[in-house]
C-alpha cells in the first residue's frame, strides 16, 4: 500500500502516487483491521462497500467481520453475518 522508499518525499513520508486496486483481500486487511480495534460500524460499512464495488466476498470477509462483531459484543450482527455467509454457499 505504501510506495517503495525510492518514491518517498522528504522525511521519510509515502508519496500520494502509489495506485491501490480494490480486491477482496485488501478489504479482508481493512475490515481484520477494523475489527482489532473494535470499529465495528466501520468494518460493516466496509461490507456495504464491497458489495457496491462488486466484490466478492469469501470466507475470509465473513470470518473477520463475524469477529468483529464477536470483540465489539453485536451477536445479532454476528449471527446475521453467519446466516448471509451460509445463503451465499460459503
Amino acid at each position: 500500500l505504501f510506495p517503495s522508499p525510492s518514491r518517498r518525499g522528504k522525511k521519510g513520508m509515502p508519496m500520494p502516487s502509489a495506485i491501490v486496486r480494490n480486491s477482496t483481500t485488501t478489504y479482508n486487511i481493512l475490515i481484520t483491521t477494523m475489527g482489532r480495534g473494535k470499529q465495528l460500524p466501520r468494518a460493516l460499512r466496509l461490507l456495504d462497500h464491497m458489495e457496491e464495488e462488486g466484490l466478492q466476498k469469501d470466507a475470509i470477509t465473513y470470518t473477520s467481520a463475524i469477529d468483529a462483531c464477536a470483540k465489539c459484543g453485536d451477536f445479532a450482527t454476528a449471527t446475521r453475518l453467519r446466516g448471509e455467509m451460509i445463503k451465499a454457499g460459503i
